[in-house]
């Protein structure tokens, strides 16, 4: 189903001053992310997310407050609308758990679950409506393939994992810190081999929490919202992957090794044991420690 709904309703819902244009509105996201819709609302809580909100040609209306509005009707040359608010953060997240608990704008994947040829799921795993899984498939026992998510071929599962699991997005209500509904997917690419105890969770407003083909995951590991990581790369036990952050093809994440939101580890690149990456790591790079270090360039000498 398309998504649509007009910015005039979304007024209504929020109660909001509407500054600008109508239209309708394809999705929810927040300003500095890709989308793969060509009109969405998100928010700005300061000059520095207004300006990259001005950058992404799908911004067509922000959540603000009204001296960020006076900034950023001046500089978006009329490209943009506006709800006025006191706490756009808020606001914004308001606006997105009305849409999802009272509206269809977001798909809830209403369909009886897939399951391809030649499974091997134990008695006690489950499988949910809304879940489809290729074929020559192993889930091991105590383990849950939620709503959202899409499991190619070939691909095996220990126990106690949950995959495609409610993801941890907390902001604060008059003081009280809310959880916010994810309402994207999960895609584990073909011949992904995921061991005991991990939890990858589904993205927060589209597309997919994305594992690429023949990504070897151990124990213990976390995926949060949003984070990709590309094909023939190995999370060892313990890795903590923190949102949006992004693994390249072949890079290999020691023990308990961290990686920051938005952070990119590169190409072949790896994580020693316990390193906390806190900015990118170049391709083919060493790097270890808290914070991270570098300890080796691409094709270079420790």
């Amino acid at each position: 189903m398309e998504r649509k709904i007009l910015l005039s309703e979304i007024h209504k819902i929020s109660n909001l001053i509407l500054v600008g244009d109508d239209f309708e509105v394809n999705g929810l996201n927040l300003c500095n992310r890709n989308t793969v819709y060509p009109s969405i609302l998100s928010y700005a809580a300061s000059e520095n997310y207004l300006l990259k909100a001005i950058e992404n040609p799908s911004v067509k209306a922000l959540v603000l407050t009204h001296e960020l509005f006076e900034i950023c009707a001046e500089r978006s040359g009329g490209r943009i609308s506006f709800l006025i608010s006191n706490n756009p953060e808020r606001d914004f997240y308001l606006i997105h758990n009305h849409l999802y608990q009272s509206t269809d704008f977001y798909n809830k994947n209403n369909f009886p679950k897939i399951i391809g040829l030649n499974p091997n799921i134990h008695p006690t795993a489950i499988v949910e409506d809304g879940a489809a899984i290729g074929d020559n498939v192993i889930i091991g026992a105590y383990s849950i393939i939620k709503n959202g998510t899409v499991i190619g071929d070939n691909v095996s599962i220990g126990c106690n994992s949950t995959i495609g699991g409610e993801g941890f997005q907390a902001v604060y209500f008059n003081g009280v810190p809310n959880l916010i509904p994810h309402t994207g997917g999960c895609r584990i690419s073909d011949g992904v081999m995921i061991l005991n105890n991990v939890a990858v969770s589904k993205s927060l407003f589209e597309g997919a929490t994305f594992i690429g083909e023949n990504v070897k995951i151990n124990s213990l590991v976390s995926i949060d919202h949003n984070c990709v990581v590309e094909k023939n790369s190995v999370l060892t036990a313990g890795v903590k992957l923190c949102g949006s952050s992004y693994i390249r093809q072949g890079a290999w994440l020691g023990t308990n090794s961290t990686v920051l939101n938005n952070v990119i580890v590169g190409e072949t690149a790896l994580l020693g044991i316990g390193c906390v990456a806190i900015r990118d790591i170049p391709d083919g790079a060493v790097a270890v420690g808290n914070p991270s270090r570098i300890i080796r360039e691409k094709g270079g000498n420790p």
